[in-house]
């Protein structure tokens, strides 16, 4: 790593970067993706050519899954306002740090390294960064920490290179 960039910063997630990255975390895989659609279509086509009960069972699946892929981003939301307000520790102030051998995570109660072979996956959109220790669960690390400089394209860049490809 270069040592002449900053590779530590603290930062506090608002309620809405913890919106933000929880619908981050829900974002259709591609995969998903096919599949909704192609459960959709498939709905569709029987709505269209099927008969009677076959048209009335298509039609109710087609509008469930339309439904699910609306609210649930409301229903996000709303779930992710009450944690937050709940989660008194994700309000606190954190740092976040870059090392060789793993992304080193602290807040003034603890903190630890995440070594680069325990973390399970990591997404990025143009605001946040969410990195995996397992499945469902995720350390945020909001992209505004350039400003305070940081230089998340290294982590970025890192990541690439010791995770893999984000999902």
């Amino acid at each position: 790593m270069d040592v002449d960039l900053k590779l530590e910063a603290d930062y506090k997630i608002t309620e809405q970067d913890y919106v933000n990255a929880m619908r981050l975390n829900n974002r259709m895989t591609k995969k998903g993706a096919f599949i909704f659609g192609f459960l959709t279509s498939l709905f569709l086509l029987f709505s269209i050519s099927g008969s009677g009960a076959i048209q009335f069972i298509s039609i109710g699946g087609a509008a469930g899954i339309i439904l699910v892929l609306v609210f649930g981003q409301v229903i996000i939301s709303f779930i992710a306002r009450s944690n937050y307000r709940e989660y008194k520790t994700i309000q606190e102030s954190m740092r976040v740090g870059l090392r060789d051998d793993g992304i080193e995570f602290s807040t003034p109660d603890g903190g630890g390294l995440m070594r680069w072979e325990k973390i399970f996956k990591w997404r990025q959109n143009e605001k946040y960064l969410l990195i995996y220790p397992m499945p469902r669960l995720y350390y945020v690390i909001p992209k505004k920490i350039e400003e305070s400089g940081f230089h998340v394209p290294t982590l970025i860049s890192a990541l690439r290179e010791k995770v893999g490809s984000e999902s």
